[in-house]
């Protein structure tokens, strides 16, 4: 046993990743808040990539200088075939799981924390933690499905990828999941303490709104423009009254690290911030009248539509503004909308239908109701500290297993 101090309140956590904390990026981010609140000095990582982490951690970092070579290799990105690409993963799986063996036993770890959000993590890290009679909890980000198209692995490697994602799970004394639709699917099978947690800004985050007095509607959007269908039915449906809303000038504020809009015709009257912190982000979208929040209805984006979350619901309810969801009526994230009823909704394409879904925006009485309920579902569910707690009662679970 590797373990260094089951005995303390505080265990010796390695976490195996391709991401490290820090300040820019989706999961850089995430690790940083997580481990805010954590002792640095409990807490190290080992890299799957050459990464470099934020100032802001100073915890031990171990590197895995070898190139994971073949942890992403498919037929569409450099013509090469399946069984040969499995073949150059194994070159580096010796090496690799040597280097984290090593790590295990100079940190001497309580437990090893696994961000499924690699191919080489899910599938080899979990052999080394195994030799070294290790612990292993997982935190999962995305479905396995998703990763696969993501990465568009060829089908064999596609199908070595579930397994190895199944065995992790199975593996492990705990697990963090993003959803409770996926939460709910895999502890069917897998009966062991699991949380969601959602990345959201602190409690104690309160908004300063940006708002000018001019009697534009402005229409509030933070994250990756991604969901290219539904903002072009948002144009088009918004274009076709010259961009005006119940006799008011539209405007569309979009934060982010890139502006992605599809190809529309006419005058369009968005402001475009680019990438902007967390306490910004909330100041603007509470100056706002509507906040965005889209779903794929791409085909290609299923696995992650009906088991992934929007962190961004997370800023939008610090906000405190209402949030318009459009999206496929399977998303995961309607089981958040029907006990919080912070907004409209609509779930189709025709942009007669979402037109009449920004109607209801107007309804003061549902406003009012909306704001209410935005306030519930941060004190409930969409904070950090509870984000935190549930991953430390994760820890201690699986520590004391």
């Amino acid at each position: 046993m590797a373990a260094g101090n089951s005995q303390s309140s505080t265990p010796r956590l390695l976490f195996v990743s391709n991401v490290l904390p820090g300040s820019f990026g989706v999961g850089s981010i995430y690790l940083r808040d997580l481990l805010s609140e954590t002792d640095p000095d409990s807490v190290a990582f080992f890299s799957s990539t050459p990464s470099l982490p934020g100032e802001s951690f100073t915890g031990t970092v171990f590197k895995d200088s070898f190139p994971q070579i073949g942890s992403r290799l498919s037929r569409a990105s450099g013509g090469v075939s399946d069984l040969a690409g499995m073949a150059t993963a194994r070159l580096s799986r010796r090496s690799s799981l040597a280097r984290l063996q090593r790590a295990i036993l100079e940190w001497r770890p309580d437990l090893v924390v696994l961000i499924l959000f690699d191919n080489w993590v899910i599938t080899e890290a979990g052999e080394a933690c195994r030799r070294a009679g290790v612990p292993t909890m997982s935190i999962v980000w995305d479905p396995p499905a998703y990763l696969c198209s993501l990465w568009n692995l060829p089908p064999l490697s596609a199908h070595a990828l579930m397994k190895s994602f199944e065995g992790a799970l199975r593996s492990s004394k705990a697990i963090l999941y993003p959803s409770q639709a996926m939460q709910k699917l895999y502890s069917k099978e897998y009966s062991k303490p699991s949380e969601v947690g959602i990345h959201s800004p602190s409690i104690n985050l309160q908004p300063v709104p940006f708002r000018a007095d001019d009697g534009v509607f402005r229409i509030g959007f933070s994250g990756g423009m991604y969901t290219r269908e539904n903002w072009s039915v948002l144009l088009e449906t918004i274009g076709s009254t010259d961009w005006k809303v119940q006799d008011r000038p539209v405007e569309i504020v979009v934060m982010g690290s890139y502006l992605n809009l599809p190809r529309v015709t006419g005058p369009v009257r968005i402001s475009f911030l680019g990438y902007v912190d967390m306490q910004t982000q909330v100041n603007v979208l509470a100056g706002c009248d509507l906040l965005y929040l889209p779903y794929p209805f791409d085909e290609r984006f299923k696995n992650s539509v009906k088991y992934s979350f929007p962190n961004k619901l997370g800023v939008y309810a610090a906000a405190g503004v209402p949030v318009l969801f459009h999206g496929p009526s399977n998303s995961s994230v309607l089981r958040i909308l029907e006990k919080y009823t912070i907004g409209p909704v609509c779930t189709s394409l025709q942009s007669e239908e979402l037109k009449r879904t920004l109607d209801e925006v107007f309804n003061k009485e549902r406003d009012v109701c909306y704001r209410s309920q935005l306030r519930r579902l941060r004190q409930d569910e969409l904070n950090l500290e509870i984000f935190q707690q549930r991953f430390v009662q994760l820890v201690t679970a699986a520590v004391n297993a």
